[in-house]
């Protein structure tokens, strides 16, 4: 019986989880929010600090297309010198006895932070090798980042991983069905692709709720869903 059980419970979390065709959403229309938070992972621990922020791509298209101060060329430019990357950006701490934070260093982060894509390992880039207008861009961003979070933004790292070497993987596919892995010491995330975020919503016919693009069928009551008109 347990057997059948997990075997019945396995059947609709695939079910629920897996899509169907879905349609893109329009970078102008998607929620930078929603964008974040699922791409934003952290652990529960409450005696350290482990937080990975990944960056995709499309992060920037749609923040760009958001924002129309930024000429078009500069932002094409930036999302090309982006594009044959994964960006990471990390903040890890230990939480003190009395709530202060001791950061660990970029260089520490470095050497526990694992990035996998269809089950390869990335290769993390030497900053020696970074272009000079992506080192100005990133450049930019840890200030940005320190005046908004204050200690803990100052604290967080930027990192860029390239494809394995032996072969072409990159750039992440985010409306395919692959996954990718980040670890961080003992903390560790899988990532389900495609993003939901970057998916039109899907309706259900019958409870009359628009569900996440990327499933199928309806968690309350098993009814296929279809894309919104």
């Amino acid at each position: 019986m347990h057997k059948i059980i997990i075997t019945l419970t396995s059947f609709f979390i695939f079910q629920f989880s897996q899509f169907s065709f879905s349609q893109k959403k329009d970078f102008e229309k998607v929620s930078i929010d929603k964008l974040i938070t699922e791409t934003q992972y952290s652990s529960d621990s409450t005696e350290s600090i482990d937080l990975i922020w990944w960056l995709p791509t499309e992060y920037w298209s749609v923040v760009f297309s958001q924002d129309k101060t930024v000429p078009k060329e500069e932002s094409e430019v930036i999302i090309n010198l982006l594009e044959k990357y994964v960006t990471v950006i990390v903040v890890k701490g230990k939480v003190g006895l009395f709530g202060g934070i001791t950061y660990a260093s970029k260089d520490s982060i470095q050497s526990s932070l694992t990035v996998k894509y269809k089950q390869n390992k990335l290769h993390l880039e030497d900053e020696k090798n970074y272009n000079p207008d992506l080192l100005n861009f990133l450049s930019v961003i840890k200030p940005m980042m320190e005046n908004m979070l204050g200690p803990m933004g100052q604290n967080m790292q930027v990192f860029l991983f390239k494809d394995p070497g032996f072969k072409k993987i990159l750039p992440i596919d985010t409306y395919s069905s692959e996954k990718l892995y980040f670890s961080l010491d003992s903390f560790e995330k899988e990532v389900e692709l495609p993003l939901s975020a970057l998916l039109e919503e899907k309706m259900c016919k019958k409870c009359k709720r628009m569900h996440s693009g990327k499933w199928s069928f309806c968690p309350y009551d098993g009814t296929e869903l279809t894309s919104k008109e």
